[in-house]
């Protein structure tokens, strides 16, 4: 799995990546393990990163603004697609403008 410039993006491949590990063959130390490494990535992109990234990044990840704002990130998708939230397309991926959140927000513009 290559890396980006993007630790969320990184992040999210690792969360995919350890999804389709098949765990039905699998020792239970090596599962328990699985289930710790996905715990530690998840809360890599917990509220706190999240609020780091929209004061200090461009742009945030659709999970990031769900995480922010406290909606799962599956409606936080829709409302992306539904154009309720506006976003840019980087590749395969959308990216939220961090100053429209931070406007929706309160939060100044450093």
């Amino acid at each position: 799995m290559p890396r980006t410039a993007e630790p969320a993006i990184d992040l999210a491949d690792a969360l995919d990546a350890i999804a389709k590990v098949p765990t039905d063959s699998l020792d239970p130390v090596t599962v328990d393990a699985l289930d710790t490494a996905l715990r530690a990535i998840t809360s890599l992109g917990n509220t706190g990163t999240a609020e780091w990234a929209v004061r200090n990044q461009p742009t945030i990840s659709v999970v990031q603004y769900a995480n922010l704002i406290g909606i799962n990130r599956i409606t936080a998708y829709e409302h992306v697609e539904r154009g309720d939230i506006p976003s840019i397309k980087v590749g395969r991926r959308r990216r939220i403008p961090a100053a429209v959140i931070r406007r929706q927000l309160g939060i100044e513009d450093a």
